[in-house]
């Protein structure tokens, strides 16, 4: 049986005027702004893919696999649970994540190169982040937070998700998903990007995942309610790949959904 890794599903929507409720544990609703490749509002998931990041929880309590570039005056640093202790406001989970500080103006990146396979399904960039904008609002790319796919030698791909006027200033924990299925059978730097030309701007990061599908003989049903749980009777539709287009969504509103792989070993159910 081809079991999805449904602890770590992801929502992938494209609709421009959605909004995202934090999802503390990782499971329940998530409707996030995104800004990605794909012209149509679409659910995507990984269905037991294979994380191709490097220490994306930063569990080492040191930054390997990863690079760092930040002016002088700036400080990207690991933040640990102290010890005796059992949970810190700057760490979503485990002992680890990483802390942008600054006392200056200009950008500091994150950044690390990940080759994707060309045979792949599906691919999804996530992380969990949590700022602090001291500005009136969000001038990108002056004042901001942002997620970049780069080549190797650091110039800009695409912008796959920033934070831009208008969005809350000061959201707590945050889970968010990008699909990067376009850049299959590429090298890409993937770079996390906080600008504080404007005032003070803080960024905490956590969970960084990069999850590859294999290709698989699995059949997906995705249901999607809005309110509640979905039911069997909220049934969206059927794909043989982890993707699914959305019908029109209502801006402002909380949905949830479910997929359920099935192949010739039997069903397996996600959470919802």
């Amino acid at each position: 049986m081809f079991h999805p890794a449904w602890s770590f599903l992801l929502l992938v929507l494209t609709a421009m005027a959605l909004r995202a409720a934090p999802i503390p544990d990782g499971l329940g609703p998530l409707i996030s702004r995104v800004f990605q490749l794909p012209d149509a509002p679409r659910l995507t998931w990984v269905g037991g893919g294979t994380n191709l990041l490097t220490n994306g929880g930063f569990e080492t309590g040191d930054f390997t696999g990863w690079e760092r570039e930040s002016p002088a005056g700036k400080l990207i640093r690991i933040v640990s649970i102290p010890t005796g202790g059992t949970s810190s406001a700057n760490v979503f989970s485990g002992q680890h994540s990483v802390g942008f500080v600054t006392s200056w103006p200009g950008p500091q990146t994150l950044s690390q190169v990940v080759s994707l396979p060309a045979g792949s399904s599906g691919a999804v960039l996530s992380w969990v982040d949590r700022v602090r904008n001291e500005g009136p609002t969000f001038v990108p790319p002056d004042q901001g937070f942002r997620v970049e796919a780069q080549t190797v030698e650091g110039f800009t791909l695409a912008v796959l998700f920033e934070l831009r006027a208008g969005d809350p200033p000061r959201p707590p924990w945050s889970r968010r998903s990008v699909d990067v299925s376009a850049f299959a059978g590429r090298t890409v730097r993937f770079a996390f990007v906080a600008s504080d030309n404007v005032a003070l701007l803080e960024l905490s990061l956590d969970d960084i995942r990069l999850e590859v599908a294999p290709p698989a003989d699995t059949t997906y049903e995705v249901f999607l309610a809005s309110g509640a749980a979905p039911t069997s009777a909220d049934r969206l539709g059927s794909t043989a790949v982890p993707s699914l287009a959305l019908p029109d969504l209502l801006p402002d509103t909380a949905y949830f959904w479910q997929v359920r792989a099935s192949d010739p070993s039997g069903t397996t159910n996600g959470p919802v």
